[in-house]
């Protein structure tokens, strides 16, 4: 498998390999990394995809564009849509865009806002799971996390509630486990609900291949725990 990485040289984006070699040269306005062998450039103020030859596959004709996912790629035209690896809309351009949404496929479905309120379409664009959320981020373990007015939750793909406290701030399930903030402290809850680890850090990361990254003290400096905390 080729991976590549995007570099920014003289303000310009280009892609380099293992050896920091330029496979694409630096010749974009923005570029994002490679999902599903494309990537999304920028050429004249204007989005479009490119494969691993540096080939533009998807012509630039895009307000905004993200990475693949799942075979699909949410883009901007006055309003997001999602389209294929043809470059054809798949789902028409109908609903907001937000800078802080990557609106991608996981678990086939994708998070999109209507009327101000955020909810979840498979991928034939059916609205599955009601807008009715304050904001609500990719799926991941089977879980995505939204918010309240009162506080951060999460869902199953049925838009079920699995979590019924509210805290004060949380992050996505990873490795089965979510950072959460209570009380101003953060631990790490499993799916039942419970502390796996009490909350007693004042900053926490997601679990990833069985650690993750945490600090007990403002200006302590960071360290990485296990899942026995």
């Amino acid at each position: 498998v080729l991976y590549l990485a995007k570099v920014k040289v003289n303000g310009r984006w280009g892609y380099i390999d293992r050896t920091g070699q330029f496979v694409i040269d630096p010749e974009f306005e923005g570029a994002g990394d490679f999902s599903e062998n494309l990537a999304y450039v920028v050429v004249k103020h204007i989005y479009g995809f490119i494969d691993k030859t540096g080939t533009i596959v998807i012509e630039p004709q895009f307000d905004e564009a993200n990475s693949f996912s799942e075979g699909l790629a949410a883009v901007e035209i006055d309003k997001i849509g999602f389209i294929d690896k043809t470059g054809k809309f798949a789902i028409s351009p109908q609903f907001g865009w937000s800078s802080f949404h990557t609106y991608q496929f996981k678990d086939g479905l994708a998070s999109v806002e209507v009327d101000r309120k955020w909810g979840y379409i498979n991928e034939s664009g059916e609205l599955v799971i009601k807008a009715k959320f304050d904001t609500a981020d990719d799926f991941s373990d089977g879980t995505a996390r939204v918010s309240f007015s009162d506080g951060f939750g999460y869902i199953d793909t049925t838009g079920k509630s699995i979590i019924s406290r509210m805290f004060d701030q949380s992050q996505t399930f990873s490795d089965g486990l979510a950072a959460v903030r209570l009380n101003g402290k953060w631990g790490y809850i499993d799916k039942t609900e419970e502390f796996v680890i009490d909350p007693r850090f004042v900053c926490a990361w997601n679990f990833h291949e069985g650690v993750a990254v945490a600090a007990l003290h403002e200006g302590g400096g960071w360290g990485y725990i296990d899942k026995a905390g």
